[in-house]
Order: C-alpha cells, then sequence, then structure tokens
C-alpha cells in the first residue's frame, strides 16, 4: 500500500475503509476523483478484512458518541483509537489494550466501559 502523506494522524478503521472502498470501487460508493492506477492486490486483502470487522459499522457520528461517553475516563489517544478499532467489549480485551485499566478507574466505570462499547459503537 502506498503513503499517501507521511505527516499525516492517526486513522480509525472505519476511515481507512472508506478510503480503500473509494480505491477499489466497492460497493456503496462511486469515486469522485481520478485512480491513477488499479488498487493493489494487499490493499483489496485489508478491504476485505475491514469489511468482515466492527470498521463496517461505525461511523465518525457514532465514534464521536463514544468519546463524548468515554472522555472522563481520559483515554490517551492510542488507548481511545484502538478500544474503536478493535470495538474491546469484554474486561479482559480492556486490560490489554488500556494501561493499568484496574488501577486507572474505578470497579464502576471499568465494569460500565464494555457495555459503553456495545451500546455505542
Amino acid at each position: 500500500m502506498h503513503i499517501l502523506c507521511s505527516n499525516e494522524e492517526l486513522v480509525f478503521n472505519f476511515e481507512l475503509l472508506e478510503l480503500l472502498r473509494q480505491r477499489s470501487r466497492g460497493p456503496g460508493l462511486i469515486s469522485y476523483s481520478p485512480q491513477p492506477r488499479e488498487p493493489l492486490s494487499t490493499e483489496l486483502k485489508c478491504y476485505d478484512a475491514l469489511r468482515k470487522s466492527a470498521a463496517v459499522s461505525q461511523t465518525k457520528t457514532t465514534v464521536s458518541s463514544f468519546f463524548c461517553a468515554v472522555k472522563h475516563l481520559v483515554l490517551t489517544p492510542m488507548e481511545f483509537i484502538h478500544v474503536v478499532n478493535l470495538k474491546a467489549i469484554s474486561v479482559v480485551d480492556f486490560h490489554l489494550l488500556v494501561g493499568e485499566y484496574g488501577n486507572r478507574f474505578t470497579s464502576q466505570e471499568a465494569a460500565d466501559l464494555p457495555s459503553t462499547v456495545c451500546r455505542l459503537l
């Protein structure tokens, strides 16, 4: 896959899926910009994998509402992106994705976070 601009910020999987959908001329979207070449096989594999992930049902609106619901927890940007991209729904997932999960949050916050992910993402 070619890097379009190396100084861009981190992207969510749903944003990458949208980009690859345009590149691959996937179903549901028409590319408005001319494509310089056919998509690479790695781009198509990535697109197929993302179509089977949680990114299919995510939008900027759902991610924004999730951010508003959890901003009091003070997740780092990387932790937030990991939680959204992987759609962590179990306490075990959060222990793996969020540093010092058991120590940073109260027991109620730690128990509510997986249900918030399920509800909003």
